[in-house]
Parts: C-alpha cells; structure tokens; sequence
C-alpha cells in the first residue's frame, strides 16, 4: 500500500485584494504541521499545486519539518496545476453577476454586517448552480473541473511506488474531489465536506497497485489544537 496526505493550504488573505496569499497566520499554520509530522512521517514525494497559497503552505511546513529552504530537501518536490482551486470569483458572478465588480461584492459583504457568513451563503449556492451544469458561461465547467483533477490523482497513484508517501498541497475543492473518488459521494454530498475542512487540516488516502484507493482519515487539525493555534475555514 501506498498514501496521499492531502493537506488543505492554511489560511489565505480573506477580504484583501489579492486572496491568494498566506496570511501570517495561515504561515503558523502550516509550520505547526509540519512541526507535528518530524519522525511520524518520512516523505518520498512533496506536491503542490500552482497557486501562490498552496506553495507558501508546502514552504511553511518545510519550515516546519526541519528544512532551511525548498533547495535542501533530497526527495522530488513537484507544482502540479491539476489541483490548483477553480476559480471561485467566476462561479460567483455567473451565479450573481452583480459582483462582476469586485468593488460591488466586497461592498455587499460589508454591509451585510457578517461578511464571512454572508459570503459562505453566496458561495454555496454559486456552487450549486455550477454543480448543476444548468449554466454553460463559467470560464472552467464543474465537469472539466473534475476531469482536471481526477487526471492529475491518477497520475499521482500511477507514478507511486509500492509502500511510498506522497504530500499533496493543494485547496478544499480539488481535494474534496478526491475523497469524493474515493467514497463514491456525489458531487454536492463531496462539497459539503469541502466546507467542513479546517485551513491546514489532513486527510489521507491509502492505495494499492491495482488502484483501489480508501480514506484512511479526514480533516485532521490535532496540530492546531496542540499547539493553541487559531483553528480557521476561510
């Protein structure tokens, strides 16, 4: 058998003008992670997919793990876009084209008087309509979204060795996909996992040479409670 650690990014920059961004929070972490896998994990393979957020969070937890910088480690460390998040400002102004203006959202999400539960409202039901396929104007289909991933998770289990660990870096939908694969859910039943996954939280995925993947575990974040780290969602 073989595993896939499945590491949600931590916290990004909610609210600023470029989210893609570590918070400094989000930096804590993924360095407690990393902290917390020194002698309970030997990775053979490090990945992440391509956005800035998923990268700041495989650095981190190198941090974390004892790693001065990327450059030390002696093991393969690879950026696959398969797993990068889809574009969650797209599926919210096809769903609400009002917000087509950045502007007009944020301003919306003010006045609200609660802008990350009025946000999480709006992002469900953006996702719900995309899930749907009832609208065809989206720039990534949930359904290429999907084929996306699922080509970059086979490649993964194709290109492991027997017994081997491999760390994926990546964001709550792509890896909500994948447990989606592996637990045979449908689609909205795997995005509300989504939802439920804490910033640096783990789960793991463990597989044999005939490609018969399991979850072993889901949405681990014992590190953050271990170390009286802010647990976050956003």
């Amino acid at each position: 058998m073989a595993e896939l650690i499945l590491i949600r990014h931590g916290q990004a920059s909610f609210g600023k003008e470029n989210y893609d961004q570590l918070s400094s929070l989000g930096y804590q972490q993924c360095r407690e992670l990393g902290k917390s896998h020194v002698g309970n994990l030997q990775p053979k393979r490090l990945v992440s997919g391509g956005l800035a957020r998923q990268q700041q969070s495989l650095e981190a937890w190198l941090e974390g793990f004892g790693q001065k910088a990327v450059g030390d480690i002696d093991f393969p460390m690879e950026n696959m876009a398969h797993f990068n998040e889809f574009d969650t400002e797209d599926v919210l102004t096809v769903a609400f084209p009002e917000f087509e203006s950045r502007q007009n959202m944020m301003r919306h999400l003010m006045e609200s008087g609660d802008p990350k539960k009025t946000f999480h409202k709006l992002y469900q039901q953006a996702v719900k309509l995309w899930i749907s396929g009832q609208r065809n104007s989206y720039k990534e289909s949930f359904e290429a979204f999907n084929e996306r991933v699922m080509t970059g998770l086979s490649s993964l289990i194709e290109s492991s060795e027997p017994g081997s660990s491999t760390i994926l870096f990546s964001s709550a939908g792509p890896i909500a996909l994948c447990l989606q694969h592996a637990l045979g859910l449908n689609a909205n039943h795997a995005f509300a996992l989504n939802e439920a996954m804490a910033n640096s939280s783990v789960s793991r995925l463990v597989f044999n040479q005939s490609g018969e993947l399991n979850l072993s575990y889901f949405n681990c974040f014992a590190h953050l409670n271990f170390s009286n780290t802010q647990i976050t969602y956003r």
